[in-house]
């Protein structure tokens, strides 16, 4: 690992990229209003009991879904069903992904072992009030929760890399086709501290022999500073023509930009990721008109599926249209738990709603998953304060996610942004943080990664002088692994 630092100047000569512009004015979240936020007539059950949810009567080789009521189903289930006219209902979970190896008993038997046959999705008209009556249904003592299912929505938008910069406070950069500023992020939160560590073969930490899986909005997997690094995709829409297809829809820049920040290869080319040498899987969950957050529990099911035999990170790429905590969705938090037992380091940005990331869009606390919940601040020349994250004692840790200052990857081919910003951009940097974990330590557990990343004593202010939570910081992380 050289320790030698290139002069902005002589950095400057060598770029050779370009700049790209991504306009995301008017894309921030938190203007749209948590009612106009949900998918119309669909709300996510989930049963105390699989023997009441009708779901082991469910012949998955022929139904799709039903309109009569399951048999099984309690009484005071079946009268609040019937006054607000139930459509039609399925088990929220399919039995098996276009990915899946198992024979179907094998299937059936581990879709029983994963509880996933406690959860069932109710279809009811686009005009149901669907927040009243999933206040109802909870009221019920079968039922462990019931949500108005909410929207997702397409996102607004090593040291002698070329961008990589010298210090904490961002310098600028420029060429023909416009200006960045350097990677002041890897400073501040001290990454590159993290790099000089050695592993268990006396090189530096990189991240090498474990896998960061971004599930995300789409990617440009032939970027200069991604191309070679990109071991896998998967395009996770059922329909797809091309399952490894990730290139589909107006959002390619936001996995890019993520991918870029969480393992940009050091080639001389551009910036640097965290995780440089990590493994990367590029997994395209969202398009432009992506509404279910279903994909996303389908995509880190594919994570948990797909053998390999490096430790695994999930950077999970969404948040709710209204810019709450994705954990609010029953399907995606169950994924996320099993995944988590599975040994499985679960990276979940906090939302960019200015509020509290305990509580969902329908003003109820959000059942803990235990993931590694990342909230953003940003820059500052010296403070590290809270931007438009949402917050509370269910973030974990907080990372750089400034609007316009942190520059990565871009959409073409040799460009890049000014800025990610918000949780997207944290979680991407936390995520590559875990992988540095991970090289130094492989037995550590999704738990202790979340533990060591916690006792951060660098602090994370909400204005000019109270302290909310800690500040990512990868030297002490990677040595205390």
């Amino acid at each position: 690992m050289s320790k030698k630092h290139k002069s902005d100047d002589a950095s400057a000569a060598k770029f050779s990229g370009r700049v790209d512009k991504i306009d995301v004015s008017g894309n921030r979240f938190g203007e749209v209003a948590p009612e106009k936020a949900l998918i119309p007539g669909l709300i996510e059950v989930v049963f105390k009991d699989p023997d009441q949810s009708g779901v082991k009567s469910w012949n998955f080789a022929e139904e799709k879904e039903r309109t009569e009521f399951a048999e099984v189903w309690p009484a005071g289930l079946q009268k609040i069903l019937r006054v607000n006219d139930l459509r039609s209902w399925k088990p929220s979970f399919p039995l098996r992904y276009p990915w899946t190896k198992e024979s179907d008993e094998e299937a059936l038997n581990k879709y029983q072992a994963e509880g996933r046959d406690k959860f069932v999705t109710l279809n009811f008209s686009s005009r149901a009030e669907t927040r009243r009556i999933a206040r109802e249904l909870r009221i019920l003592p079968e039922l462990e929760q019931a949500v108005a299912v909410p929207q997702v929505r397409p996102p607004s938008d090593p040291l002698d890399e070329p961008l990589m910069g010298r210090s904490e406070q961002p310098a600028p950069i420029c060429n023909g086709t416009g200006c960045l500023e350097t990677q002041w992020y890897i400073f501040r939160c001290k990454v590159n501290e993290a790099w000089q560590n050695v592993n268990a073969l006396g090189e530096g930490i990189s991240g090498k022999d474990v896998v960061v899986a971004d599930i995300d909005w789409g990617f440009n997997v032939n970027h200069q500073d991604l191309q070679a690094r990109i071991a896998k995709t998967q395009n996770i829409d059922l329909n797809s023509i091309d399952p490894s297809n990730v290139a589909n829809g107006a959002r390619l820049h936001h996995g890019t930009a993520a991918l870029g920040l969480a393992g940009a290869a050091v080639n001389g080319l551009g910036i640097a990721g965290v995780a440089f040498g990590s493994e990367l899987w590029a997994i395209q969950a969202g398009m432009d008109d992506t509404v279910q957050p279903d994909r996303w529990a389908a995509g880190i099911k594919f994570v948990r599926d797909e053998p390999s035999p490096a430790r695994k990170v999930i950077l999970l790429e969404v948040q709710t249209a209204t810019g709450g905590n994705i954990e609010m969705d029953p399907l995606v938090a169950q994924e996320i738990r099993l995944a988590i037992a599975d040994n499985i380091v679960v990276c979940v940005p906090a939302g960019n709603g200015a509020r509290d990331a305990g509580i969902g869009d329908d003003n109820l606390a959000i059942p803990a998953t235990g993931s590694i919940l990342v909230g953003a601040t940003d820059f500052g020349p010296q403070n590290n304060v809270r931007g438009f994250s949402n917050f509370g004692c269910r973030v974990v840790i907080y990372a750089p996610g400034d609007l316009n200052r942190d520059v990565t990857c871009g959409p073409s081919d040799d460009g890049y942004l000014p800025g990610l910003g918000g949780t997207s951009g944290a979680v991407a940097k936390v995520a590559g943080v875990a992988a540095l974990m991970l090289e130094k330590n492989p037995a550590l557990t999704h738990r202790e990664v979340r533990d060591i990343l916690a006792r951060s004593s660098v602090p994370v202010f909400d204005g000019p002088s109270t302290q909310i939570g800690v500040l990512l910081d990868a030297g002490q992380a990677v040595n205390d692994a």
